[in-house]
């Protein structure tokens, strides 16, 4: 039920997730995809649209021959087929192109590759298929032929493209445009002024497992020596004549100047962001941190600088390096890569640590050594400090154990916050223990043995009463929380959680629908719902990670609302109601998994001021069955979010039955309960029948005595969305005016219900550009039923 009522492309959110784990290598913009299982290739090429800015999905090629990105990617999807033609003008780098396409035998999977020479190529496969042509114009006739009527130029020695030369080892690529010798025909290329620059991408992009993934990610990308210089979307209004894109266009070109160097630190700028004050800040901020290292172990610091590049948001440094954390570690060259934006405000640059300690020490045989000694001298670590935190977690026993830390499964599962605080942990404890000389030599030659025997020593950390964590109420609590399910809808930075267009979207529902709350969702696949497994934490720079949830609390409460953390699991090929263990240590296994996922989220909602936790989103079958695990989970997660909970229960038996509603401070429905049988029913019918359903919800509301929060609660705009408003669209018409019925039933509904405290419609996506072309989807955005939204929501 809630699988269908999401667009086609979120089926496969597992495997576009299982994808966003593999991060681009810092500093080379090239994307380091996971190598899952070749039978997900197929899922993978039928998510290639929502990489991309969408326009309306009815939109088609033009009577005079112009094409939109969209209609590309659909011709190349009917047709499953991609003509790859190479240059044989260069005949060793002709040679080289057969072995590459030779070994690439029909790894393409649901694609069909047909492989050509230029020489042997026809006008017919040219204008007939989707092409990719590869290699130099000079020794690529097919490409030199349509050259002139590229956007793009290449000499001997360069590469023009936007008013803009790159030397010779830049390479350029273009993702589904249109073919000059058959404009509603996808071309795409891959070309440069160096044959050998050009063989050697290629060689990475069709090394991927969903190479063509990689293929379509970008409008246009260049890179030079390894470096992302400008990548972007064509400006398509006018689809005869493609243009370089304005909104969906970044440079970085100039960026990475060296500006200033201070004491051991050189700086170095992206997109304008440095300034002096910035630099003296962190500069201070950083020799604290060094000289508490140097005053435990006797360190000198090195003669060579530390190299120091600044980013003004998460956004941009991961459009730059495929890394959207506070401050990374480029292990490639040893520079610094720090995000500047005030809601890291209280961050210490925790890579700046770890680039004195690989200076020092070489890299750790334990990571947790590593990771600990990074966190060890700040002072903030977010937010408070590491002591603060690991206060809260021992007396709360949110911890994790010693023999825990050196299970190699549980770490790297656990949250990245408590596998920092107990590593910092940790090397407190061994550095009081044993002293720096000896913590030195254990820590280039470890003994687990030896580690394991403190277990005891670890858990008697002394626990600060004095320093106790209180429940933040806030200073004006909403009588109604007004708010809409906030979507992660695109897999690119620029469309997601991170981006600066979230920002706007977040600030455009406070101020334009006057809404005072939000729910932000990260997600976790599931494979198999009869098999317990652990839940990833998304870390690909355009995934829903924390850094980009994050980004969204602190822009929602900068615009004025409230948030909900609303994690849910998304078995791929199913619905997390299914999910369903067969005997009792299956359910334990699951049970233990689920928290620690959890677990992660109630830790980011105390961190980062979150008003409300949502424990699970319709897991049916589980909470039925299983109540007291439940119970026994949210009281745990109580004691570590210090904020409200709620749990969102599927509409029906889930909801109507739950056990457990009185642990919690709402109850959550997320409600799809049909409200008419009828084709054609008139507004009096939709109205009695959301009545009939909110009488319903208010029964249970008063045998649990709790508030109601309507976690979901939403219609499409197509033909009969009052019927099952969980189902898709499939072959539905577009009806806009159904949906507003719908949305005026609801409001009548609500009305003068003072057990409702809660209304989150579903949904509002976070990139607004792709929303206004979801034209059967849930989303009000551009429609009549966001002016009802705007006058309910509005009212005092």
């Amino acid at each position: 039920q809630a699988l269908s009522r999401q667009p086609k492309e979120e089926r496969m959110r597992y495997l576009r997730q299982q994808q966003s784990q593999g991060k681009m290598k810092a500093r080379n913009g090239t994307q380091q995809l996971m190598k899952v299982h070749q039978l997900f290739l197929l899922a993978m090429v039928l998510i290639l649209l929502a990489c991309s800015p969408k326009k309306a999905s009815t939109v088609s090629n033009t009577e005079e021959g112009g094409a939109h990105r969209d209609a590309l990617l659909d011709t190349y999807r009917s047709s499953r087929k991609m003509l790859f033609v190479y240059g044989t003008g260069d005949s060793l780098a002709a040679q080289a192109y057969r072995a590459l396409f030779a070994g690439m035998g029909s790894s393409g999977g649901a694609m069909s590759m047909v492989v050509r020479s230029d020489r042997e190529v026809t006008d017919a496969e040219l204008q007939s298929n989707s092409i990719y042509l590869i290699g130099t114009p000079e020794n690529n006739r097919v490409l030199k032929r349509i050259l002139p009527q590229l956007p793009l130029n290449v000499t001997d020695h360069a590469v023009e493209f936007n008013q803009h030369q790159y030397g010779a080892t830049a390479v350029l690529t273009l993702g589904f445009y249109p073919n000059p010798l058959a404009p509603s025909m996808p071309l795409n290329l891959c070309t440069g002024a160096d044959e050998k620059a050009v063989l050697a991408h290629m060689r990475q992009v069709l090394g991927q497992p969903y190479f063509m993934y990689a293929i379509s990610s970008w409008g246009y990308l260049l890179e030079e020596d390894g470096l992302q210089k400008v990548m972007g979307f064509f400006d398509e209004s006018d689809p005869k004549q493609w243009k370089i894109g304005t909104k969906t266009h970044w440079d970085f070109s100039d960026d990475g100047l060296l500006v200033q160097e201070q004491a051991n630190i050189a700086y170095f700028d992206h997109q304008r962001t440095f300034n002096p004050a910035l630099a003296d800040s962190i500069t201070t901020e950083q020799l604290r941190a060094w000289g508490k290292l140097q005053a435990q172990f006797g360190w000198k610091l090195p003669a060579q600088k530390m190299p120091v590049h600044l980013y003004p948001s998460a956004e941009i440094k991961g459009m730059a390096t495929g890394f959207t954390e506070a401050s990374s570690l480029d292990l490639g060259d040893g520079s610094v890569h720090i995000v500047v934006h005030p809601e890291n405000a209280k961050h210490e640059n925790i890579a700046g640590n770890l680039w004195l300690i690989r200076q020092q020490l070489g890299r750790a045989k334990m990571p947790q050594l590593e990771l600990g000694l990074s966190i060890w001298p700040t002072e903030h670590w977010h937010i408070d400090s590491w002591q603060d935190w690991a206060n809260d977690f021992f007396r709360e026993g949110c911890i994790l154990t010693l023999p825990e830390m050196l299970d190699e499964d549980i770490w790297q599962h656990e949250s990245p916050y408590l596998k920092g605080c107990m590593s910092a942990v940790l090397v407190d404890l061994l550095l009081r223990k044993w002293g720096a000389t000896k913590f030195v030599s254990f820590y280039q030659s470890p003994d687990k043995k030896a580690l394991l025997a403190m277990a005891d020593a670890f858990q008697a950390f002394d626990i600060n009463s004095r320093n106790i964590r209180k429940f933040r109420m806030p200073k004006e609590w909403p009588k109604l929380q007004k708010a809409f399910n906030f979507a992660h809808e695109g897999y690119q930075v620029f469309n997601g959680y991170a981006s600066n267009e979230a920002s706007h979207s977040l600030q455009y529902l406070a101020t334009d629908l006057h809404c005072n709350a939000v729910a932000v969702i990260p997600y976790a696949g599931y494979e198999d719902v009869k098999r317990p497994s652990w839940l990833e934490f998304s870390n690909g720079a355009g995934s829903e990670n924390d850094e980009s949830i994050v980004h969204c609390i602190y822009s929602a409460k900068q615009a004025g609302m409230q948030v909900m953390i609303k994690p849910q699991v998304w078995p791929w090929n199913s619905w997390t109601g299914e999910i369903e263990m067969s005997n009792e240590a299956d359910w334990a296994t699951f049970f233990d998994h689920y928290y620690r996922w959890m677990r992660h989220y109630a830790i980011m909602a105390d961190m980062y001021d979150a008003d409300i936790l949502c424990v699970g989103v319709e897991f049916s079958k589980a909470t039925l069955q299983r109540p007291d695990d439940w119970r026994n989970m949210i009281s745990r997660l109580s004691e570590i979010a210090g904020c409200k909970l709620t749990y969102a229960a599927n509409w029906g038996a889930e909801f109507e039955e739950c056990k457990f509603w009185d642990a919690l401070d709402y109850i959550g429905v997320n409600c799809y309960y049909p409200i008419s049988k009828k084709e054609k029913p008139k507004q009096k019918d939709l109205n009695e029948g959301f009545a009939a359903v909110v009488d319903k919800i208010e029964r249970v509301a008063q045998a649990a005595k709790k508030p109601v929060l309507f976690t979901e609660v939403g219609f499409r705009s197509c033909t009969t969305p009052w019927a099952n408003p969980h189902a898709e669209a499939e072959d539905r018409a577009v009806d806009v005016e159904a949906q507003a019925a719908c949305y005026r039933a609801m409001i009548e509904g609500l009305a003068s219900r003072s057990w409702c405290e809660g209304i989150y419609l579903w949904k509002w996506p976070a990139y607004m550009d792709d929303g206004r072309y979801d034209l059967t989807g849930f989303t009000p955005l551009g429609k009549p039923a966001e002016a009802l939204v705007r006058d309910w929501f509005g009212q005092k």
